[in-house]
Order: structure tokens, then sequence, then C-alpha cells
């Protein structure tokens, strides 16, 4: 069973004003560039030297994404939609009524979690051959949900949904 490492984004321009969703470009705050230090702790303690790490890691499209890997001291970037943010349309569209729905129990966007389905499939089968991914909350919890990961426990006030810029150890 394969152990894969699930880095969240630090807090970027869009996490300020509580709008995460659908926007791409959304650059780190000093904030966000401040948690790295923290991120970096977090892949030391499991064994990754971010800065000596030859294989590449795989980021999402959103620019906060990539800046977090890079930031954090990663050299080979590469990215994929695949682990991209929720796509959510209609009256959901702040972060903070999206964390509030999803804590109550445990409630993932149709869309992402049939692509973290998609993407555990892709580990399993070894077509998808990354260790460190760096993506987003809402996409950590899809994988989190879809794979009933005991270690991982529903919080109530967050649900799966990981702190800006922290790392989540998850067996395939």
């Amino acid at each position: 069973m394969p152990q894969i490492y699930l880095a969240r984004h630090g807090q970027s321009t869009v996490n300020v004003g509580d709008i995460a969703f659908g926007n791409k470009s959304a650059p780190l705050t000093v904030v966000g560039m401040g948690q790295t230090s923290e991120l970096r702790n977090g892949f030391m303690e499991v064994g990754i030297t971010p800065e000596s790490y030859d294989m590449p890691v795989l980021a999402s499209d959103y620019v906060r994404a990539r800046d977090t890997a890079r930031a954090t001291g990663f050299t080979v970037i590469d990215q994929s939609s695949i682990v991209n943010e929720a796509n959510l349309e209609g009256d959901i569209s702040q972060g903070l009524q999206v964390i509030k729905k999803h804590s109550k129990t445990g409630w993932v966007p149709e869309e992402t979690y049939v692509r973290a389905q998609h993407f555990i499939s892709l580990i399993r089968e070894g077509m998808l051959g990354y260790e460190v991914y760096f993506t987003h909350g809402m996409f950590i919890a899809s994988v989190l949900t879809v794979l009933e990961d005991d270690r991982h426990t529903l919080d109530a006030d967050r649900g799966f949904i990981p702190l800006q810029a922290s790392l989540t150890v998850v067996d395939i």
C-alpha cells in the first residue's frame, strides 16, 4: 500500500477574502509564504528534505499550490488539474460556507469526490507515480472521504479539510 503526502497550500489572497474557489491566479500572501517553513518542517519530520528531493512533486494548476511547493523548497514541480481545487458552482462560493457544510456531514462536492476516486485509482494502478502532491483543502477532504481512512477523523469545525500549509499523510 503506497503512502503519499498531500500538502495543502499556504494562505493566498483569495483565502483572506474567504473566496477560495475558482481563482487559479491568486498568489500566496506574506502569511502564506511564512507558513511554508512549518510545512517544510512537516516534510522533514517524515524524512523528506525538500531541497534535496530529486523526484518531481505534483502541484495543482493553481498558482498558490505551485508557489507553496517552491517556497517549501521543492525544485522539480509538475502540475496537473487532477489535484485542483473543487469546482463549485451555484450558491456555494465562499470558503467558510463550504467548511461549515462539510464539517457537519462529511459532505464533499460530487465533482471533487469523483476526481478523488480517479486520483486514488491512478495511484493504485501505478499510473501516477508521485509521492508528494500540493493541492487544496477540499481535494484532500475528498480523498480522505473516499478512503474512509481511520487515522483521520472528522473534525466538528473543519470536517476533513486540513489547515493551510499542512501535511496529510495518506495510505492508498
